[in-house]
């Protein structure tokens, strides 16, 4: 931790000390006490108010800073305006002082004042350690406290202000009494059982030293009841060498501890799935979901309400080891403090499963899950967990392994193939006699679909606008962003140099660009008869042989009065048709409007559909991203 980080909470605390040393120990004790209260109503509105800015917060565009600083804010922001309010009120009632000695003033005054210091100081470190700061800034302005290099414990040896652990530590004893900040229906104490202060560092650990977001929407996450298990006794617990051993996967043991360092010897293992959206995509790094362990707790409780964190040992995801997409269990075993391992989602589908795998101790029930701070309720996973989810162990036959690897294998999807649902169909695309490379790009070409990640024109480094623009490899790809351009700014005079050319959008390694023409005249005309009388309030969508869903992430628009209007959001899909602002119409039918899906590479492309309704079938003749 840099010397600004411990620096300036010790100053707060000693600004405090010497204020309220001179004013007397009667003003000092009602600002103690104020202090408390105005602490007290930061930590019961923290939750409700974060999640209602991070709600609110768009995803692109300058307000969207709101997102990456909305838990920081709305601690500090409640506990300053509760003081003021409380300070003027308190002291348009006392308006007189009490005569004690000097030496009472001076010391009760001191110890008052450092109270207030305290709790103002922790307050702000844990607001600033909330923030989203990047990778330069955490060890200049704050600390992490966790450890990542594998199970996560606390991180020892660290130059640290204490102020923010003796705060948490405060409210949550005072929140399993009478004095009960409550945080949505759970005290303090119960959410938190090691100290809120945990939740800046956990939050922080994350790709890239710390560059990755830090926050997600409540929307953005869902739990898969139907991915959830559990392996081994609850209540008496199996021993942890038997569920953490040889598995399909990796040959070797590992073990798992408590954020204290202790080895859990003997409990169970627990899978939580959650499913990501498309808003929990990063917008760098490939626009994937990344996770890392500290972002997700599991808080568990024995009969006797002692409440536990538990982070998890390993993570199931689709593999990029297979175009099929099969999965793949990842320890947390690996990686260093600044460097942790992370997670990343495969593939360009709208949504991603994640399985989180902890190992708890026996007779500690969950309660809730924190994915990046959003509590998840799983109080009645346990009750409603079917028999043929609970395994007694990890590699047989009837084991963990085998199930899970079938929930997660396209070859068992039958039932989840949205296209096999649809409503209706409105043509069955032929496989073409003798099919050969090019004939079938013949047949995509004549419909109107392209697999190319350019744009078609060039964009002039400078001009993009809101667009946001990596030039990895010396090559500038759209990763992001909305913007219209005249053509006066597209105009190009001359020859641009190659490092100024923003011609192309971003691909990674396991996604494809894919381009659809939907202009009046083409194939898929909007307003032709493939959509007639489809719900142009429903997302449009690809969905390959898995029946994994591609919903459209934007969309290129250029009409004769030389307006050009760009969309490229992977983390924020249409909604609809009728979410594309600019578009061709019977009074306007020159544009030409081509509409932008992100496909995992490899896969096999089934079915084009709006909602419910399939536009194209193409089982007899899929085609490969």
């Amino acid at each position: 931790m840099g010397f600004l980080g411990v620096a300036l909470p010790l100053a707060v605390v000693l600004f405090s000390l010497l204020m309220w040393m001179n004013r007397g120990f009667f003003s000092a004790a009602i600002h103690l006490v104020c202090t408390i209260v105005a602490g007290a109503i930061a930590f019961a509105f923290w939750e409700p108010l974060s999640l209602m800015l991070l709600d609110k917060s768009p995803q692109t565009g300058f307000a969207s800073v709101l997102r990456d600083v909305a838990w920081g804010v709305s601690l500090s922001s409640v506990f300053v305006v509760s003081l003021v309010v409380l300070r003027g009120a308190v002291d348009s009632i006392v308006r007189r002082n009490a005569n004690v000695s000097d030496q009472a003033n001076t010391i009760g005054g001191t110890l008052c004042g450092i109270g207030s210091g305290i709790i103002a100081s922790g307050i702000m470190t844990l607001s600033i350690g909330s923030l989203r700061l990047g990778s330069d800034w955490p060890t200049t302005v704050t600390y992490n406290d966790l450890d990542a290099r594998g199970s996560i414990v606390f991180n020892s040896g660290i130059m640290k202000p204490w102020t923010d652990e003796l705060t948490a530590k405060f409210y949550g004893i005072a929140s399993a009494g009478a004095f009960k900040p409550v945080i949505g229906g759970d005290s303090l104490a119960r959410s938190y059982p090691e100290g809120v202060h945990v939740v800046p560092s956990s939050l922080r650990v994350s790709f890239e030293g710390g560059n990755g977001r830090n926050t997600l929407k409540r929307g953005d996450l869902t739990l898969r009841k139907d991915f959830s298990y559990v392996v081994g006794d609850v209540t008496n617990g199996t021993p942890m060498g038997q569920l953490l051993n040889t598995d399909k996967w990796v040959s070797s043991q590992h073990k798992a501890v408590r954020l204290n360092g202790e080895e859990i010897t003997r409990g169970y293992l627990i899978g939580v799935a959650i499913d990501f959206g498309p808003g929990a995509k990063e917008t760098g790094g490939g626009s994937q979901v990344q996770m890392t362990n500290a972002q997700v707790r599991l808080v568990a409780e024995d009969e006797n309400g002692e409440s536990r964190s538990y982070f998890p040992v390993a993570c199931f995801s689709a593999s990029s080891g297979s175009s099929t997409g099969r999965v793949g269990r990842w320890r947390f075993d690996q990686g260093d403090l600044d460097n942790p391992m992370v997670i990343t989602s495969v593939g360009g589908s709208s949504n991603t499963p994640f399985t989180f795998e902890f190992a708890v101790d026996a007779g500690f029930l969950p309660h809730a899950i924190f994915v990046k701070n959003v509590r998840v309720d799983i109080s009645n996973t346990m009750q409603e967990l079917p028999s043929d989810r609970v395994f007694a162990a990890v590699s047989t036959d009837k084991g963990r392994d085998r199930w899970i690897s079938t929930m997660y294998d396209p070859s068992d999807t039958d039932s989840t193939i949205a296209g096999e649902n649809a409503v209706a169909v409105r043509e069955i695309m032929i496989r073409p006699q003798n099919e050969t490379r090019a004939n079938r790009g013949e047949l995509l070409q004549d419909i109107g679909i392209t697999i190319r990640n350019s744009i078609g024109f060039i964009i002039k480094k400078g001009v993009e606008g809101s667009l946001q623009v990596s030039s990895d490899a010396g090559k500038m790809d759209i990763v992001n962003g909305e913007q219209k351009f005249s053509s006066e700014q597209l105009k190009t005079v001359g020859v641009i140099e190659k490092s100024l050319r923003i011609g192309t959008f971003q691909e990674s390694d396991g996604v494809r660009v894919v381009q659809m023409d939907v202009s009046v005249g083409s194939r898929l005309d909007l307003l032709g008869p493939y959509f007639e009388g489809v719900n142009r309030n429903q997302p449009i969508r690809l969905v390959d042989e898995n029946g994994t869903a591609y919903d459209a992430i934007g969309f290129i628009y250029r009409d004769q009065a030389a307006l050009t209007h760009i969309r490229f959001t992977p983390s924020i899909p249409l909604k609809s048709i009728n979410d594309i602002p600019s578009r061709p119409s019977i009074t306007n039918p020159d544009g030409k409007l081509t509409i932008i899906f992100r496909v995992s590479r490899g896969v096999n492309i089934r079915f084009l559909q709006v909602g419910d309704f399939t536009i194209m079938d193409f089982s007899q003749a899929p085609w490969p991203v």
